[in-house]
């Protein structure tokens, strides 16, 4: 569980410049619940997930998230993740087609 958290002003490093997320599950991350955590200003995506499968994102805001607010490094065959009246902050990628997800009351804007 990832609960009541501000997550702000995360950027990359030279040693690390494809860093900057604001909330990242990684290698497998499975069932994990991301809510109710304001996440802005970061340098690559204010939500990324490696892979995995069944995490939920609920009651979050994703603000200012560098080059795409939300992204997915490995499109699966399975339901990678829900997001649940959380705020994308933008337009999703293109990408976002390829992935397995599913929204319920999602709202964004640009």
């Amino acid at each position: 569980m990832v609960r009541n958290n501000v997550v702000h002003d995360v950027t990359p490093t030279p040693l690390m410049p494809v860093g900057g997320c604001g909330i990242y599950h990684n290698e497998g991350s499975t069932g994990i619940v991301a809510e109710n955590n304001p996440v802005y200003n970061v340098g690559t995506a204010a939500y990324h997930q490696h892979y995995g499968k069944e995490n939920l994102a609920r009651d979050n805001i994703f603000a200012f998230g560098g080059r795409d607010p939300i992204t997915c490094a490995r499109p699966e065959e399975n339901l990678s993740y829900t997001f649940s009246n959380s705020s994308p902050g933008s337009a999703f990628p293109a990408w976002a087609s390829q992935a397995r997800c599913s929204m319920w009351t999602t709202c964004g804007w640009s």
